[in-house]
């Protein structure tokens, strides 16, 4: 069995909860905290950057959210 924690901003009915990058918690939250992986939200700006993924140690495994479930209406091309 393995233990994996979903690092969630919000979405209860598109709510907001909290903002800012990881960057502040990245060391403590992927270095400590005891779980073999994490779910991470990165479908906005209010992610911040890769750089705090530099801190993910190399037995952890990370899956990244690069699709938002908070709103409905597609990106214009030009923006992908």
């Amino acid at each position: 069995m393995s233990r994996r924690t979903h690092m969630c901003r919000g979405n209860f009915r598109s709510s907001w909860a909290a903002e800012g990058s990881y960057d502040f918690v990245a060391e403590a939250l992927f270095g400590d905290l005891g779980v073999d992986g994490f779910f991470l939200e990165y479908d906005d700006s209010r992610s911040g950057g890769s750089e705090p993924l530099s801190f993910v140690p190399t037995d952890k495994y990370v899956v990244l959210g690069l699709v938002t479930t908070k709103r409905g209406a597609l990106e214009a091309r030009e923006t992908s």
